[in-house]
């Protein structure tokens, strides 16, 4: 390949790395005819110990979900039946080959991953994908997310792609491979293969000028010129399409042509996935000639096999497209429809109704048919395009109406936020029906709120108002959306009157479930904690009882709140579970985010940093801003309590420059994990200005529950250690106050700690005790070594170092345990200020590992096999297989006994 001598060494790079089991992906960009399909090719050629599996995109065909995937996947089909059954059950579903189920487009990529992994230990998998951008966005979607996870696999991936024009759906998060156009050599070498000669030259100078390095179109411009021009016997016409402006070059070939060969050339460019036996009836159905093709293939420009039909090169299709009028490409649609055997009745909905000259609503049935098929095996992209177009071919305006809603929920889904926004507008603008308004308005403040915009309450108390009277259920749950979006933003005194009055319309019931937890959330935050922890008892009882994985991972921070960690711990763990299952990943990376948590608050960081890490992965996979940012602030968080400062400051500051604006309640996390983190390490000034701006937002906005994000304590013992007194003994009162009608056990708890560091000599000690004695009824030992931590300080500084000793050790071994490396540091240095001297634990296996190899390493030690590992966190066997090697080689054990025992004596010790 002439100039492409660095292109290819990168692609072998990839292929040696793959061929060695350490897999990955190239994304091969560039203009039309710049050569990706021929880099492809040459790859294909080189790639001898390889199992290469092909896939190319098609743009007219990208409404077909899983479309691509079927083509790439076919040649290893027959491992679908060795996959673990529910994998076995997607990929089945999604190339319809098993009756139609709801199907989660992620379930379907973990088994892409795992069938992709078990032709790899047979043989290295180089696939290859071309034209991705023509891809259907389900099998991008399930592509993407495999490519990101073959790091240990023998696969290489190289999908090649025309460069973005910010709407194609490419994979993200794997190297780019931009081509460039070819040099004067590179490209003086194409034209002189293709002549057949060396080219005099004023003859070559003109042609590589217009071709600009585009090796199609150096290609095609000597092929659009005489013999004698080529000799420079005679002139070259004017002007030449410069810039490699290919389109122009195939327009002229294309008006040579006879106008039934044009037709016979449009059927083809509307249907090329279609075989000869229907393209051909086709092409005699619309032009009455059986050979009206024949020219096209004479000239070159058509490929034929016993099999299949296809234009030289995908230019050459969409040229034939944009040249045709629109009553040419519905004759065309039309006549493919027709020629569509009965087992292609999706395609054929499709042609069909690209083929109306307008309204027709059996014609939109059946399309709309096509959209319920493609839900249910998870291609919602697929599903939107369809519902839209049935829309546009129904004759009433109510089923419009109708299917532009279920067109602009699939969109959502798909993670086309924008434009389903733009077809609820339509819908809104279009129908009549109550109903219908109510479910626009409640999608549209869905979509404003994921985006992070919430909408304004007063438009959706108005859009309740409407429904009420006819849908009491739809009333509450639009008015639940203000209940969350103010609530993000740290206004539950706002909040309030929309909760309240949503739940009234439920008669004060825990179900729906919906509007509940909502309820729930925002009446514990603001305060009401009677009515706030009846309702999130009755909401959790019902939540258990049908596995309702949404309310399961909203209650469990609420559950938090209210000192009830166990049962926090419980549901988010079964919300975890359930989503693992079902392939959930969306709904995963929140109960990972809101179980990471609990688990730090419960003192447990090793699973904290496990959770919140793979929450943050998985967001960033996903792609949605806000999803992301909520992750990392949690991660934040659970840092500053291990004392990882760098990683801690570098996610606060992440978050904080997020797009779109962190809601206040992330801006209050990030304050709250800097100013622990300052606390910890004894910048005491630095904790005040992170963590005072953050209490008093909460304050201003009605935030009167302190377990929310338990930030008062920190910011009174901060106060009290800069010597401010009288602030700190304020906000002491203010959560006496605010504990004691409740009976809030860590509420009282910390207040007593903090009245402790501002007692007199005689009187510390007691309230350290009743500190003490109330942590004995929560479960918080990094809370409760940070009292004993303080209480010893307090008794070395009157000269009492006996005393103090003894809480000071208990207070650094339970830090030490639990990873907390700052308070830990803290305590050591107050225990060498008694005369003891300890040193830094090393032996601890669990501080030698990354979060995910702690992660796998926790599994496997439970029993758990690397299949189901694997299934559980949605890699491959041999990516846990490489993990655990990892594990074992740094912990230095042999087995899966010693391995479980070395962490169980690590989990006693923190116990």
């Amino acid at each position: 390949m002439p100039g492409r001598d660095a292109e290819r060494a990168r692609i072998d790079r990839l292929l040696a790395s793959a061929r060695a089991g350490s897999g990955g992906g190239l994304l091969v960009l560039g203009e039309p005819g710049i050569g990706k399909t021929a880099l492809l090719d040459d790859t294909a050629a080189r790639a001898d110990s390889f199992r290469v599996l092909r896939a190319t995109g098609v743009e007219l065909e990208t409404e077909l979900a899983y479309s691509g995937l079927f083509e790439l996947l076919r040649p290893v089909a027959a491992g679908v039946a060795d996959l673990p059954p529910r994998q076995e059950a997607a990929l089945r579903t999604a190339f319809a080959e098993t009756p139609v189920r709801e199907l989660d487009g992620f379930a379907v990529a973990a088994a892409v991953l795992t069938l992709l992994s078990e032709a790899a230990a047979v043989r290295p998998v180089l696939c290859l994908i071309d034209d991705t951008q023509w891809i259907d966005a389900a099998s991008v979607a399930a592509l993407a997310f495999t490519v990101r996870r073959v790091e240990s696999e023998r696969v290489a991936m190289v999908f090649a792609a025309r460069e973005q024009d910010g709407t194609s759906d490419l994979p993200r998060g794997i190297p780019a491979l931009p081509l460039p156009g070819l040099d004067g050599a590179a490209a003086r070498e194409v034209l002189t293969a293709q002549a057949g000669q060396e080219l005099p030259g004023p003859v070559a100078s003109a042609l590589l000028r217009a071709g600009g390095g585009n090796p199609l179109a150096l290609r095609e411009l000597v092929g659009s010129v005489g013999p004698e021009e080529l000799r420079g016997r005679a002139p070259l016409a004017e002007p030449l399409p410069v810039g490699g402006e290919i389109a122009g070059i195939y327009r002229r070939k294309l008006a040579a042509l006879p106008a039934t060969t044009r037709a016979a050339l449009l059927v083809l460019a509307v249907s090329e996935r279609a075989g000869p036996e229907q393209l051909l009836p086709a092409i005699t159905a619309l032009t009455g000639d059986p050979s009206a093709l024949d020219p096209a293939e004479r000239d070159g420009l058509v490929r034929t096999t016993p099999s299949a039909l296809t234009f030289r090169h995908p230019v050459l299709r969409s040229v034939v497209h944009q040249e045709a009028t629109l009553s040419e490409r519905k004759s065309a649609h039309r006549c493919v429809a027709a020629n569509l055997p009965a087992g292609q009745a999706e395609m054929r909905a499709w042609h069909a109704a690209l083929a109306a000259p307008g309204p027709d609503e059996t014609v939109a049935a059946e399309l709309a048919r096509t959209a319920d098929l493609a839900r249910a095996r998870g291609g919602r992209w697929a599903e939107s395009r369809a519902f839209e177009l049935a829309a546009r071919l129904s004759t009433d305006a109510e089923p419009r109406a109708e299917r532009t809603y279920l067109a602009a929920v699939a969109a959502f889904r798909a993670g086309r936020h924008s434009i389903a926004e733009q077809y609820l507008e339509a819908v809104l603008a279009l129908t009549t029906d109550p109903l219908l308004r109510a479910d626009a308005e409640h999608e549209r403040a869905r979509i404003s709120l994921w985006r992070g915009r919430p909408e304004p309450p007063e438009r959706l108390q108005r859009a309740a108002d409407r429904v009420a009277a006819y849908d009491v259920e739809r009333a509450a749950k639009l008015l639940a959306y203000p209940v969350v979006g103010l609530g993000a933003s740290c206004r539950p005194a706002a909040a309030l009157p929309y909760a309240r009055r949503a739940w009234e319309l439920i008669g004060r019931r825990a179900q729906p479930l919906v509007v509940s937890f909502k309820v729930a959330y925002i009446l514990v935050m603001a305060g009401e904690t009677v009515d706030g922890a009846q309702l999130t008892a009755a909401a959790t009882e019902v939540a258990e009882g049908t596995d309702d994985v949404t309310a399961l991972a909203m209650l469990g921070p609420v559950l938090g709140w209210l000192d009830r960690s166990a049962d926090a711990e419980r549901v988010l763990s079964r919300a975890v579970e359930l989503c693992r299952a079902d392939g959930d990943l969306w709904m995963l990376t929140n109960a990972l985010t809101n179980a990471a948590e609990a688990s730090r608050r419960a003192g447990r960081l090793d699973q904290a940093l496990v959770q919140a890490d793979e929450a943050r992965a998985l967001a960033e996979q996903l792609d949605e801003p806000v999803q992301l940012a909520t992750a990392v602030a949690g991660l934040a968080r659970v840092e500053a309590d291990l004392g990882r400062g760098i990683d801690c400051r570098a996610h606060a500051e992440q978050v904080r420059r997020a797009d779109p604006q962190p809601a206040a309640e992330l801006e209050v996390t990030c304050a709250a994990a800097l100013g622990t983190l300052a606390l910890a390490s004894g910048r005491y000034q630095d904790a005040v200005d992170e963590l005072a701006p953050a209490v008093d937002s909460l304050a201003d906005g009605g935030v009167t529950e302190p377990r929310t994000f338990a930030v008062e304590g920190d910011l009174a013992e901060a106060l009290a250690r800069c010597g401010q007194v009288e602030e700190a003994m304020r906000l002491v009162e203010r959560l006496e106050a605010y504990g004691r009608p409740r009976k809030a056990a860590s509420v009282l708890a910390v207040a007593a700690r903090c009245r402790g560091l501002l007692a007199s000599d005689g009187e510390f000690e007691a309230c350290f005790g009743d500190a003490l004695a109330a942590y004995g009824s929560v479960d918080a030992p990094l809370e409760q070594a940070r009292t004993l931590l303080c209480l010893g300080e307090r008794l070395r500084r009157q000269g009492r170092r006996s005393a103090a000793r003894d809480h000071l050790r208990t207070a650094w071994t339970m830090f030490e345990q639990r990873g907390a490396a700052y308070w830990a540091d803290r305590a050591r240095s107050e225990l060498r200020l008694t005369g003891e001297t300890l040193q830094r634990r090393t032996d601890d296996p669990r501080r030698q590992l990354t979060p995910q190899e702690l992660q796998i390493a926790l599994l496997v030690a439970d029993g758990a096999r690397n299949t189901d590992v694997a299934i559980s966190l949605f890699v491959s066997p041999k990516t846990v297989e490489a993990h655990l090697t990892r594990v074992y080689r740094k912990l230095g054990v042999a087995s899966r006994t010693q391995l479980a025992a070395q962490l169980a004596h690590a989990a006693q010790r923190q116990a």
